[in-house]
């Protein structure tokens, strides 16, 4: 299939301005064959002008995801950086607040993923109005079985994450009143599992924690106590002398 120019330029996006046209056809091919797989079962040999619009089309959209992914990541990579003149690498400022909180629960959860790598997200999303849990792993650790996290954009120095946390009816937020309270438990897990974190933490084998994400996309994470109070680092049975790098 003949490349179009919305394609080309989509390549070279992905492979840089030096991509060669082995590279090029290579990932075409790939993506041809994802996306026509399904339609194999016509007349071999006859590809329709109708058939090979279509294909163009389903080809740009998976080159999208793939820019959209890369981007994503170029983004992550950034976070805590500084350039040579010493000036961060990311200035998310003047975003707007529903953009600084996407920014916190796309820079917090990727922390998680270098702190506990073989943690499972078991947490369901909620909608910004709900005031749920924004996440909730389960770990397998001698000591430690689950893992709350609360996410938190902070834009000045002065403040943490935990600052951030508010004062509801069911007590701070992050504290084990508030985890519990209003079925915040039951609405992000089901039914099933409420029990098994309830007694988690009464057993002390559960952890609360707050990732702040800053302007410059460096992540800060704060252990928090049974009231939602933040407490000594080493007083975490998995954060204690573990070195977290790229952006934390």
């Amino acid at each position: 299939m003949a490349l179009n120019a919305d394609l080309s330029d989509k390549l070279d996006a992905i492979y840089g301005l030096d991509i060669s046209a082995a590279q090029r056809g290579l990932l075409l091919a790939r993506l041809v064959g994802t996306v026509t797989s399904a339609g194999a079962a016509g007349t071999v040999g006859k590809v329709s002008a109708d058939l090979a619009s279509e294909t163009t089309k389903a080809v740009g959209k998976q080159l999208d995801v793939v820019l959209e992914d890369l981007a994503e990541q170029a983004l992550l990579k950034s976070g805590g950086l500084h350039g040579l003149d010493g000036k961060p690498l990311l200035d998310m400022k003047q975003l707007t607040t529903a953009q600084k909180g996407e920014m916190g629960e796309l820079f917090g959860p990727q922390t998680v993923k270098q702190i506990v790598p073989d943690g499972r997200k078991i947490a369901r999303a909620h909608s910004a109005s709900e005031h749920g849990l924004d996440d909730l792993y389960q770990v397998n650790r001698p000591d430690v079985d689950y893992v709350v996290i609360e996410y938190k954009f902070v834009g000045t120095e002065s403040k943490t994450g935990a600052s951030g946390l508010g004062r509801t009816q069911d007590g701070r937020q992050g504290s084990e009143s508030w985890i519990m309270g209003s079925d915040r438990l039951k609405k992000a897990l089901g039914r099933s599992l409420v029990p098994e974190v309830e007694r988690a933490f009464r057993n002390k084998r559960a952890e609360a924690w707050v990732i702040a994400t800053r302007p410059d996309g460096a992540t800060e994470v704060q252990v928090l106590d049974a009231n939602g109070k933040p407490k000594a680092i080493d007083t975490s049975k998995i954060l204690s002398a573990l070195k977290i790098e790229g952006g934390a």
